[in-house]
Order: structure tokens, then sequence, then C-alpha cells
């Protein structure tokens, strides 16, 4: 996300005519985003570009922190959670 800001940051100062509104300005950047973050900015209206930009940085690491929980979550359960105990089977005419 990160690297997306400051790409779209430096190729602004190409169009300005293009982006002079700060609406203008959100609607490119939002078009920008992946599909998740995308989402979940889309249904806000922020009051400035840069205001848009420090909520999508912060779900941005949120997003990534829960992942690494979500990772850690199924590393550690998963050596419990996968055993079954083993019934024998039946030989013969029952």
């Amino acid at each position: 996300m990160s690297e997306y800001r400051d790409k779209f940051l430096q190729l602004l100062r190409y169009a300005p005519k293009e982006v002079a509104q700060d609406e203008k300005k959100q609607e490119l950047f939002l078009e920008g985003l992946h599909g998740g973050l995308q989402y979940q900015l889309v249904a806000h209206t922020f009051p400035s570009f840069q205001h848009m930009i420090d909520k999508a940085l912060v779900l941005e690491s949120k997003r990534r922190e829960l992942g690494e929980q979500k990772r850690k979550f199924n590393g550690s359960g998963q050596s419990s959670s996968n055993t079954r105990p083993h019934l024998p089977m039946p030989q013969g005419p029952q």
C-alpha cells in the first residue's frame, strides 16, 4: 500500500490539471487499490485525500496484523486438531 501511495503521489506531479480537485484524487487513488481495501474504503466519504490515505494505511496495517495472527493460530492448532482416534476395522463376517 505504501509503495502504491508513493507511486501515485509521484505521478500526480505529471497531471496537475487532471487531479486538481481533491475528490478526483480520491477517486483515482481508490480505483488503483486492491479489491479488499477498495471495498472497505468505497463506502466512506473522506474530508480530504490525505485523510483517505491515512485510513487506507491503517486498514492495510490491520489486515496484515490479522493475517499474521491467523497464520499463528492455524499453525499452532494443526498438530492436535488433525489427529483422530484410530479404530480397528472389523474383520470377518458379522
